[in-house]
């Protein structure tokens, strides 16, 4: 890089080119001005020139002035040195001059003597730009055609690009066109059309660019004035005359927060994407892990009613369905911490009822308790406080640790849950089984990912040894706490204890005790429209349905099962249509928007026009969002493959209420 040196000291000129030879700078010097402006015409590319402020013939601010006419602008094109950033190196470094060598456009001021470094600093800052702010932009708003040059030319050292107005007017139009590209505005305050301070203002309401920062320069020190700027909006204030350094200080600062946010928000937009891309993952994995076990569960199923089947044959086949239940319980823990680690920060909280919680999740879970005569009871002490929470999250929580109790327990045991009383505003929650207990050297381990702590329960049961890394987390994810304590051959107890709401849930204030062995009312036999393009998952389905007494009608595609279902609402209505979602042509969910549609047009007097048939999603993707795109497009429920005999029939008896007889 080439410097040149205007001095009429011969010493300075020496001790200048000393400095910058050694820090790799090429220097060209002039005695005069006449010489230097011979130079600046016929050499290209000088990138930095030293002046004194006396010079040869009149002094520095003279020299600048002049190199700014519009004849020597025009001179110095071919060589591309017509705004050659410049330093005065002057041992009269006053207020006054440094006023003066701004307004002219200089870039800093070196005293003499200066100690040594200094100048190659002041040198290597100028000419090498700030890589951090480079690319940000720069609204300056001043009515002073010499302000807007000052200010520029102290942003252009910091390598960022600058955009002017002469008025407040004029620069909202700009910000209104960049939308939101410019990283920071300096106003002046006093202005023709609109002021400085009204146009801070409509940054911030118009706009509603509340973080984009606004630097007030003014000759106004008043100290009301001052802070009522700061009130409505300003970011900083800086009274004219101001001094370079403090200008660009303060601007750097400013600018290096923007510099930040802005890398901050790529990084935030970056880990959206990569969020966006664990989701689709998950949902793939959801899908593609959990359908083929729907054909192996599923047939292992229909072959173990055939009455000729050997003994031999029997037990093998228990053992396809036991490893198939293990498989799936594996790829249900591993997605569920995949998703976990992603959102327990986002749980969708609102008051919950516990007791409901609780009492949904034992009667789901008769089914395993009914083979191994265990009773399960509810006992509620929590007067009907609530908790906020995740409906989801805690059902998941409580279905770990009572299918846990159930599990461990032996043959005609119970399983008790306890709620309350809340003591604190906590409510624990407790489960105790009288079942094999746990070692005492594993109780530490219970809780944490890296430890796998699973045993086979009573009847030979496999666990992952997920389920209760999966509990702690969602747990704590709702600010509670989850222990154990145990002894082995007298059972374990678990206490997750969560923070109580106040007010109450006057349904199920008053109820003390809950078997959850109620006993359910005979199935009715139903007509069932079951939608599906795999074979094997309409073979197995069909079993199932007809196993139960229902009526099956099969469609192999979406746009096949809305005219079978048009065709129906002549006559005998389907009363239930299980529909599957991931199907080529027509979706589930398109098929479903396409059912709801041709009920919509129905005239009033029509038998059905009021009623709604119950469409019930069978997915085996069970991320959040494809569970909304469901009741979206108009479905009720869905089930979740591969789905067994006994959470079919509760889905149909759920939704009896709805068909027509």
């Amino acid at each position: 890089m080439s410097v040149l040196v205007v001095d009429t000291s011969a010493m300075i000129r020496r001790l200048v080119r000393s400095e910058l030879e050694q820090a790799g700078y090429e220097v060209v010097e002039a005695e005069t001005q006449a010489h230097a402006l011979e130079i600046l015409v016929e050499v290209p590319g000088i990138q930095l020139m030293t002046l004194g402020v006396v010079l040869d013939g009149g002094d520095g601010f003279s020299f600048l002035q002049e190199l700014s006419s519009a004849e020597n602008q025009a001179r110095l094109a071919p060589t591309r040195n017509q705004r050659v950033p410049s330093v005065f190196v002057t041992s009269s470094d006053t207020e006054e001059n440094r006023l003066r060598g701004f307004k002219v456009g200089a870039a800093d001021f070196i005293q003499k003597p200066w100690p040594k470094g200094e100048l190659k600093r002041t040198v290597d800052r100028i000419l090498g730009s700030d890589s951090a702010l480079a690319g940000l932009s720069v609204l300056i708003v001043d009515d002073s055609p010499s302000a807007r040059e000052i200010v520029s030319s102290c942003l252009e050292q910091l390598g960022v690009n600058t955009y002017m107005a002469d008025d407040g007017d004029s620069g909202y139009a700009i910000l209104e066109q960049m939308e939101g590209a410019i990283d920071l505005v300096v106003t002046d305050l006093k202005m023709k059309n609109m002021d400085g301070d009204a146009l801070c203002l409509r940054i911030r309401n118009d706009l509603g660019a509340k973080d984009l920062p606004v630097i007030f320069l003014s000759r106004i020190d008043d100290r009301e004035t001052i802070l009522s700027l700061f009130k409505m909006g300003a970011t900083d204030y800086l009274t004219k005359p101001f001094f370079r350094e403090e200008l660009v200080a303060r601007l750097r600062t400013h600018l290096e927060r923007q510099a930040l946010t802005r890398e901050l928000q790529k990084h935030v937009m970056q880990l959206e994407g990569l969020n966006q891309l664990k989701d689709d993952f998950l949902a793939v994995c959801s899908h593609d892990l959990r359908s083929p076990l729907v054909g192996m569960m599923g047939f292992a199923d229909m072959l173990a009613d055939d009455d000729d089947l050997s003994g031999d044959h029997r037990e093998m086949l228990g053992g396809i369905k036991a490893s198939g239940e293990y498989l799936l319980e594996l790829i249900n823990d591993i997605l569920d911490l995949g998703r976990i680690d992603a959102t327990k920060d986002d749980l969708n909280a609102a008051p919950v009822s516990i007791h409901h919680v609780l009492e949904t999740s034992l009667q789901t879970l008769r089914y395993i308790a009914k083979p191994k005569d265990t009773t399960l009871y509810l006992v509620d002490r929590s007067a009907g406080r609530r908790v906020q929470g995740d409906r989801n999250a805690l059902t998941r929580v409580f279905n770990n640790l009572i299918s846990n109790a159930i599990k461990f327990s032996p043959a005609g045991s119970e399983v008790t849950v306890t709620i309350g009383p809340c003591e604190n505003d906590r409510m624990p929650i407790t489960v105790v089984d009288t079942g094999i207990g746990i070692p005492n050297e594993q109780i530490p381990h219970l809780f944490s990912r890296y430890s796998k702590a699973s045993r086979t329960g009573t009847s030979g049961e496999k666990g992952t040894g997920l389920g209760l890394v999966i509990t702690r987390e969602l747990v704590e994810a709702h600010l509670g706490t989850v222990v154990a304590c145990s002894e082995e051959g007298k059972g374990s107890t678990f206490t997750v204890t969560l923070p109580a709401l106040k007010y109450c849930d006057d349904e199920v204030a008053d109820q003390e005790i809950l078997t959850a062995d109620i006993a359910t009312d005979e199935d009715e036999p139903k007509r069932v429209l079951l939608v599906d393009d795999d074979p094997t998952n309409l073979k197995v389905g069909r079993h199932i349905l007809e196993k139960l007494g229902h009526d099956v009608t099969v469609s192999e595609g979406g746009q096949e099962a809305v005219e079978m279902y048009r065709e129906s609402l002549s006559g005998d209505r389907f009363q239930i249509v299980l529909m599957d979602m991931e199907m080529p042509g027509v979706d589930g969910l398109e098929a479903s928007r396409r059912i709801r549609a041709i009920e919509e047009d129905l005239p009033e007097e029509h038998p059905y026009g009021h009623d709604p048939v119950p469409i019930l999603a069978m997915t085996a993707n069970t991320i959040e969002g494809h569970l909304s795109a469901c009741l979206t497009a108009g479905m009720n429920d869905f089930l979740t493959k591969p789905f067994r005999v006994d959470q079919i029939r509760r889905a149909l008896a759920r939704w009896s209420a709805q068909t027509v007889a």
